[in-house]
Order: C-alpha cells, then structure tokens, then sequence
C-alpha cells in the first residue's frame, strides 16, 4: 500500500479510504483504495506506474464513479 499510495501521490492524488478483508489466500489478497475526485488523466498515469509494481495478481482496476 506504502507504493501504491507514493504512485498516487506522484500524481496529487489523494486517497479517501483503504478497505480490505481477510482472506485466506495470501498470495492475492484483494483491496480497495477510494480516491478523492481527480482526473482521468492522472488517474491513468498512476494506474500506469501502480501496474508496474510487482505484486500484482491482476491488473489494477479504475471504476470511475459520479455524484
């Protein structure tokens, strides 16, 4: 989280919220990280350098929301 969140930073985007549930594969533990409102380009910036970490089970996913 400690990458993720300097990546987002990078790009002046700040996190609203971190929620996670146990589960028992701890090879591929799955997170949510929920932003405050930014653009989509530099949302796509740090997604970019975010997929380059090398933990990953799957590809970051975006799923952009309105009000």
């Amino acid at each position: 989280i400690a990458d993720i969140s300097r990546h987002l930073a990078d790009e002046a985007i700040n996190i609203d919220a971190v929620f996670q549930v146990p589960y028992s594969d701890k090879e591929a533990l799955p997170f949510v990280v929920t932003l405050e409102p930014v653009s989509q380009k530099r949302l796509e910036r740090a997604l970019a350098l975010i997929w380059e970490l090398p933990f990953h089970a799957r590809p970051p996913l975006a799923l952009p929301m309105t009000a």
